[in-house]
């Protein structure tokens, strides 16, 4: 037993042939009238008319195809559904406030940025507080900001290398 999408499209392209063959009709009046050219005019309007709606049945026919070309299509890969995005992994730096008792102000009138020392070369090194996690006390180039590098009076606060 045909669907009814089939069954749709069967009735649209019926009523194609019908069209189809009024439109003969029409023309084989039109080349059989003898008489002036007002004669055949009403016949040519009809055929224009019928020619439009042939048309707008192929258009009709085409898309019912269509959609039921593209339901009885069996599912691809492209069709399933994106999976979903998998979760970020933990950030490991992500924020763990340093703890409040190791943090201290910039010495400098013009930054009392926050700090904390962590140890570089053995030796105690300044370091933006906001990149320092709980419990780091070794200071890392790649993690770390050395606080010489962000305060505007950083010159005056540095000692030679010994």
């Amino acid at each position: 037993m045909p669907t009814p999408q089939d069954q749709a499209i069967a009735d649209t392209f019926g009523e194609l042939h019908a069209l189809a063959n009024r439109i003969a009709g029409h023309a084989s009046a039109v080349a059989a009238a003898t008489a002036p050219a007002t004669f055949a005019l009403p016949y040519l309007r009809a055929v224009e008319e019928e020619c439009r709606r042939a048309l707008e049945l192929a258009s009709r026919a085409v898309e019912l195809r269509r959609k039921a070309d593209e339901a009885a299509r069996p599912a691809t890969l492209f069709d399933l559904p994106a999976p979903p995005a998998p979760e970020p992994p933990p950030d490991d730096r992500s924020p763990l406030p340093v703890e409040p008792e190791r943090v201290t102000r910039c010495r400098s009138a013009e930054c009392r940025a926050e700090i904390v020392y962590l140890e570089r070369a053995g030796r105690p090194h300044p370091v933006d507080a906001g990149t320092v996690r709980a419990g780091e006390v070794d200071f890392v180039p790649k993690q770390h900001t050395s606080h010489f590098s962000t305060c505007p009076e950083a010159d005056r606060f540095r000692r030679g290398r010994q």
